[in-house]
């Protein structure tokens, strides 16, 4: 059960998956070509919901922690990290956040522990 109180990929009224959603048992593969819209339609949105201002502190950092894991998915580790230490400076502070800041910077070529 999710937060929502649905099976995954399942609508509650009908009981029949959700269009887009994972149905229960089996995974969708996705293609490089539907993953790359998918991150550019992803990052469309979420660059919008941040520079919209219609966001608080909590959707800001949202917005970010989701610009960070498409960035980094596409080896843009430092746009990923910039997003991830502004999160910081807005005062969200979790050891998500410093695993992923450290995984970033193992990545982008950095070696030191």
């Amino acid at each position: 059960m999710t937060e929502s109180g649905t099976d995954a990929g399942r609508s509650r009224r009908s009981g029949r998956s959700t269009p887009g959603s994972p149905v229960e048992g089996k995974r969708q593969m996705t293609t490089p070509d539907e993953q790359q819209a998918n991150d550019e339609a992803g990052v469309r949105y979420w660059l919008a919901a941040l520079r919209g201002g219609d966001c608080d502190v909590d959707g800001r950092i949202r917005a970010r922690a989701e610009l960070a894991v498409i960035y980094e998915r596409q080896g843009q580790y430092s746009a990923a990290t910039n997003h991830l230490i502004a999160n910081v400076q807005e005062g969200a502070m979790s050891g998500d956040i410093l695993g992923s800041l450290a995984r970033l910077r193992r990545a982008g070529g950095d070696q030191r522990q």
